[in-house]
Formats: structure tokens, sequence, C-alpha cells
């Protein structure tokens, strides 16, 4: 009996033990919830929110981290961010990740682990099909039934080449929804959405950053519909002051709306519509319709997009039950959106498993960074001269000096210590040539507008270790959205924690190799731009002034083979500009070894000077400004450049055609009326113009 009881006693602490390592997933009662993009809707190869809503009912509190993943093994380019979690026990929390999902997926798995343990896991869907073609996404802030649900699955046709068709393609219409507590801080998780409606009341309880996204999402090339009704109170902040097209008086109402449509027969309204009495901004806004002497759709050029303003609530009464609402939001929509000046780095595919290259005009920007000869491989005379030497040296001479001394036998000694020798030359050849220090190169770009007060921010970075080694690489900008790229077979990217200070823990660096990164944020300047430039064909001339806090530098007026140096332009300067058109005094890149010998911020004005010429593309303002470094590697040491650029489409006067931006010629063109041909001289950006004439 005593024997049997030891026994029992000994397997106390095996119990024991077991216990304590079951506990903790027993009494972890995590619930995990999961929505992808827009109301399950999204574009693919854009960055896309998925908001997680993590609910503990357990008893102890939960530290992990969330994150994306693909169940696809072949969509390994697929950038994603992740989260720290801190769930204390009985409570709710909403967390929002981004991904960049790529073309042919249907879903993508979220994972909350502690450790290496998996505490909750669900899969988020996509209800668009995966992107198997072209879309517009058109998404509304608030209510579900407010939003337009009647266009999904409705067409328009292109006006350009899609990725799957030239133009004249029809491309698919999807409609979706978010709550206003889902409002994004981060400006690039908009950038899949070509038309985004929001009204007073849903961005009533934004916060500051969350406004700037907004912003900075019109000025990156979206189309930001700002829907009034009769609170015309709630429109009067500073928000709304910069980036509306008109100025709100008072309060009205109108009998009908089918002056805001294009053809057709449209019944009256059920009821009298209470619209927002407005005037437009003189120089930016637009009156496109207007009704009673209301006006009720005004537009205005924001930066690389537009902003539309809706004198009625689109989102209620009498409008949702006009009939004529379907064939305007398609006149909205067939305006169509403008990618930044600038897109992210793409990944093309590689071949045989080997890793894909940055492609896209950031990789051409990434030259400006990665000129340095540190980060150059050799060259292909240096390694066959290499390769030559060795196979002569380890073969022939080892053989012939052994033979002459009949010690053949020697050979197994002699041939390791020329693979030594060698070994060693090689080291010693990359150390004198590609160093022993990390440096690291840094170019941002700002992209604003004219009458704009915020501007996109776009940094591309060269990151050249010496030796293989593990570094963290920290983000210190709290509305960024960045991406690592490493180069390996598994994968494109590296997950980065979004927080305050984003980071990617753990990135992988090769012995004498770089490691590219990019950050796509928003800044607010301060102030605007104040741009008034006429052109007769002959002349570009007119005022700029500077409105911002930015000291700008170095400043150029480019426009295709044309170049105007202006100099420094300080906050609160205003200066003349005067640019022949059609000149050809177009300073072309310098020579690739005179490239490598410029300074970084020389490299990147010269890089956006060839940048702006490329396409048709309308006058820009290229400058100076101080550099931000915003982006930090653990253990970095040796030298480091950043330098910083603005870069800002200009609108001009053409005539008595009044202004002229590319985004009104085509508005102009879709609203029927008198056309009229105009030829500059040979230029290559907007060198035939088709204007309308307004009556």
């Amino acid at each position: 009996m005593f024997i049997q009881l030891t026994r029992s006693y000994r397997c106390l602490p095996f119990l024991l033990l077991l216990f304590l390592f079951l506990a903790p997933a027993v009494r972890a009662d995590v619930g995990i919830t999961a929505t992808f993009g827009f109301g399950r809707v999204s574009s693919a190869e854009q960055w896309t929110p998925v908001r997680v809503v993590l609910t503990n009912t357990g008893g102890r509190d939960v530290q992990g981290r969330l994150s994306l993943s693909y169940p696809q093994s072949n969509l390994r380019g697929a950038a994603s961010t992740s989260a720290e979690v801190d769930l204390p026990s009985n409570s709710t929390k909403a967390y929002t990740l981004f991904t960049l999902p790529p073309y042919y997926f249907s879903r993508c798995d979220v994972t909350l682990r502690e450790g290496s343990s998996v505490v909750a896991k669900t899969t988020a869907r996509n209800a668009v099909g995966g992107g198997e073609r072209d879309s517009i996404l058109l998404a509304s802030i608030g209510d579900q039934q407010g939003a337009p649900t009647f266009l999904n699955g409705d067409t328009i046709k292109s006006k350009t080449a899609t990725r799957f068709g030239p133009p004249g393609t029809p491309i698919s219409i999807v409609v979706g929804a978010v709550s206003p507590e889902e409002l994004l801080d981060r400006p690039a998780g908009y950038r899949g959405v070509d038309v985004l409606i929001i009204t007073p009341a849903s961005v009533s309880r934004a916060t500051a950053e969350q406004l700037q996204a907004l912003a900075v999402y019109a000025v990156s090339g979206g189309t930001l519909v700002i829907s009034a009704g009769p609170d015309y109170r709630a429109l009067r902040n500073p928000f709304f002051d910069d980036i509306l097209p008109v100025r709100v008086t008072g309060a009205g109402s109108v009998t009908g709306f089918g002056a805001i449509a294009d053809g057709g027969n449209y019944a009256q309204l059920p009821e009298p519509a209470n619209v927002a009495v407005t005037q437009a901004n003189p120089g930016a806004g637009k009156v496109i319709r207007s009704s009673e002497g209301i006006p009720l759709l005004v537009e205005r050029a924001y930066g690389r997009g537009r902003v539309v303003f809706l004198a009625f609530d689109c989102t209620s009464r009498p409008f949702t039950q006009w009939d004529g609402q379907r064939a305007f939001w398609k006149s909205v929509i067939e305006q169509g959106r403008r990618r930044p000046m600038i897109n992210g780095l793409t990944i093309d595919q590689g071949v045989y498993g080997y890793p894909g290259r940055p492609t896209g005009p950031s990789a051409d920007l990434g030259s400006v960074v990665a000129g340095e000869p540190s980060v150059k491989p050799p060259s292909f005379r240096t390694m066959a001269l290499f390769l030559l030497s060795y196979i002569i040296v380890l073969v022939p001479v080892n053989y012939v000096i052994l033979s002459r001394h009949k010690r053949l036998e020697l050979a197994w000694i002699t041939t390791p210590a020329v693979v030594i020798l060698f070994a060693l030359v090689a080291w010693l050849i990359g150390f004198s040539s590609k160093g022993s220090s990390t440096e690291m190169n840094t170019a941002t770009v700002y992209e604003t507008g004219a009458g704009c007060s915020y501007a996109r921010a776009y940094t591309i970075g060269w990151t050249f270790s010496p030796a293989r080694r593990s570094r963290k690489v920290v983000f210190k900008d709290r509305a960024t959205l960045p991406r690592v790229f490493v180069s390996s077979a598994e994968r494109d990217f590296v997950d980065v924690v979004a927080a305050d200070e984003s980071y990617a823990d753990n990135v992988d660096m090769a012995m004498w190799s770089s490691t590219v990164f990019e950050s796509d944020s928003g800044i607010d300047m301060g102030g605007r731009w104040d741009v008034d430039l006429a052109s007769d064909g002959v002349v570009l001339a007119g005022t700029v002034k500077n409105g911002t806090k930015v000291d700008v530098s170095d400043c150029v007026l480019a426009w295709g083979t044309s170049i105007a140096r202006i100099g420094s332009v300080r906050p609160g300067q205003t200066v003349r500009v005067s640019l022949a058109v059609g000149s050809s005094n177009y300073v072309r890149r310098p020579p690739e070894q005179n490239w490598k010998d410029m300074k970084i911020d020389s490299r990147l004005s010269a890089g956006l000077l060839n940048f702006a010429r490329q396409g048709k593309r309308p006058p820009c303002l290229i400058g100076l400004v101080p550099a931000v470094n915003t982006i930090d590697v653990e253990g970095m040491s040796g030298k480091r450049q950043s330098a910083a650029c603005i870069v800002m489409p200009l609108e001009y006067r053409l005539g008595s055609t009044g202004l002229v931006t590319a985004k009104r010629i085509r508005w102009e063109l879709d609203k029927s009326g008198a056309r009229v041909s105009y030829r500059l001289p040979p230029m290559p950006p907007l060198s035939k113009l088709v204007l309308n004439v307004m009556g």
C-alpha cells in the first residue's frame, strides 16, 4: 500500500507542470472578427484596411501580436502590417491592420499569437471576387443605407487602358461603406478608393489626423465628395475652409435635381430639398450645375485629385428617392481618379524561384539613393578576371610548380591553400570597395498643389550593410504606411508593426547587400501656395507665392523640355516667373560617373526634373526643402545622406477659356457644349488641348 501511494505522488510534479502549461490557454477566451476593406470590398494592389475586433471574455490579460497572411502559397509579394495587442480581461478592442492585396485573391487569415501559440484566428473575405478584373471603388463614410449600393455591378467605360483591356473596356462599379468610427488616420489606406463620400455629420468627431488623411487622399489623386445639406454650420471649421471649393453663406431649398444629371427626363422631387447656399471661391471653385440660382455641384482641383461639393445631402431624402441619382453618380465616377505622380514600388514576379525586384517610377527614384559606389555590384570585367585568375592558379600553375619539384602529392595541401588565398583576396577587394560601415540614404518627395495646405510625403531609401545581420527599422511618422523590401526567395516584404512609431524588427541583411524601404504618409504644410499663371502659347508667366511654413530653395519651373530657374522662395515670399514655352533648355541627367559624384539633393532634384518631363504632364514647380529624418536603422553607423523635394503641378489660364487643368478639361468635354481645338507650339505636355468654351 505504501509503495503504491509513493508511486502516485511521484506523478504530482508532472501533473502540476502540465496544469501550469495548459492553464493560460484554458483561461484565455478571445473572440475575433475581421472585416476586409470598405465593407468587404477593396482594390487589388492598393493599401486596404482590415478592421479587427477582439473580445476577451477570459480571466487573464492577453498580450501578443495580430498579423495577416494569405493562404495562397504564391502570394509572396503581399505586404501587410501587424499590431501589438494588449487586451485586458473582460474587454473589447478594435485594431486596424493594412495590406496590399494582390490580384486573384479571395481571403486572408487574421491571427492573434502569444509568442508561438495561436490564441485566436479568423478569415477576412473579399466580396468582389479577388480582383479578377478592374473595378471602380466608391466608398461612403456613414450608414450603409445611405450609400448608393444600387450601383453595385453596374459598369462604365474606361477612358484609359486597363490591366485587362484597351480604352473603352467596361469597368464594374463596387460600392462599400464604413462607419465614422472606422475613419483612417493613415492617408495611404484610402489609396484603393476611387470616389470617397463624406458628410459633415460623418466627420464631426474625426481627429485632426483623420481629417488630414482625407485631405492627403484628395491631394494624392482621389475624388472626395462632400455632401452638405441644410446644416451648413457644420461646414465652418478649418478643415472645410481649406478644402471646400465654396464659401457657405446660409441655407435654402430647391424643387428639382434635374440640372445635375446629363440627358434624360427625371421626375420632380416628391418634396423640396433643403440645401446649403454657397458662393464659389474665386480662382478655385467651378460651378458645374446649379438650380434656381443656387449652386448644387461645385468642384475644384486639389493637388492630383479633386473635391466635389454637393449642396444637398446625398445620403437621405429626397435625393435617395430621385430617379436620376444613378445617372448623377455615374457622371461623377466617369471622371475617374488620378494616381500620385510617384506611385509606390511594385514587385515583378521573378523567375524560377528567384525573388522579384522593385519596378515602377519609385524604382527609378531609387537610383537617387542607390547611386553610391558602396551599394553597386562589381563590374562584369572585374568578376571575370578574378574567376579566370582563380582557375589558372588553381589548376595549371599549381600543377606546373608541383611537377617541377616532383611533389605532386602535396596537391592536397596547395589546393586548399589556393582556395583560402583567393577567398581572402576576394574579401579584401570587397572590403576596400564596399566599405565596412553601414550607410543609409533617403529621399523624400512632397506632392501638393496650388491652394492646398496638405501634401503627400513619399520616402524611399536604401540601407547598405557590410555584414550579415538582423536589424530593426523604425519609422518615426504616426501617419505612415511603410514597407521594407527584402530580397529572398521566400518573401518580398517583412511585416511592419503599425504604431505611433512603426517598426520592422529582425530585418535580415546579407553581407555587402542593400535593403530598400519606403514610407507613404502626409503632412500639414501650415499654409498654401497661391499661383496665378497665364499662357499665350508663347510664354507662361505670372506669380507664385509661398504661403506655407516650408522654406524652399533651388526652385525650378519645368514644363516639358523648358525650365526656368527661380531660386529660393521663403515663407510669405512672392516671386514672378516666366517660362518660354517649347524652348529646349532642359539639362539631361549627367553621365553615370558624374551622377555618382553628385550630392543626394542634387541627384534628387535632377531625377525629379527628368521624371516631370515624361508623358503629358502640366507645368511643375520643383524645389528642395529641409529633410526630416523619420527613418532610423538600429545599429547604423557611418555616412548618412538625406534630401527632400517638393513637387507641385501648376494650373494656368489660357486666353479667356479660364483655368486649365487636366481634370477640368476632361470634365468640360463630358458636359457637352461647343468644342474648340487650340494648338500650342510643339511641346511634350499638353501639346494639343481640346477645350470647352463655356457659354
